[in-house]
């Protein structure tokens, strides 16, 4: 996490408030509770489960794939916010090696 992982977010819906199923869900009031970013991750990545979409397998594997993908927009904004250009950028992540530039996703 590049600012931690503290979230502190708090979602509460109305009984029959869902988009999806107006009217009807959810029966009650609900909050949904994300301490932290990785409860946040792993609810998500559970939901996806538990909705039929992914094989609980494919769950990690995303994850690993968000996280590179988040790494890579942070250096990337990170660089523009210090004022690194491209050379900077091929250079000052590698240790001074010159590196390959990030692939255009």
């Amino acid at each position: 996490m590049f600012l931690g992982d503290d979230l502190n977010w708090e979602v509460p819906r109305e009984p029959g408030s869902s988009l999806r199923e107006p009217g009807v869900t959810p029966a009650a009031n609900t909050t949904l509770s994300f301490p932290t970013w990785t409860d946040f991750e792993t609810l998500c990545g559970d939901s996806r489960v538990w909705a039929g979409v992914h094989f609980p397998d494919a769950v990690p594997a995303g994850q690993n794939i968000g996280r590179e993908i988040g790494r890579r927009a942070f250096e990337f904004f990170d660089d523009h916010v210090k004022g690194v250009g491209q050379a900077g950028r091929l250079q000052g992540r590698s240790g001074g090696k010159a590196a390959k530039p990030h692939r255009e996703l």
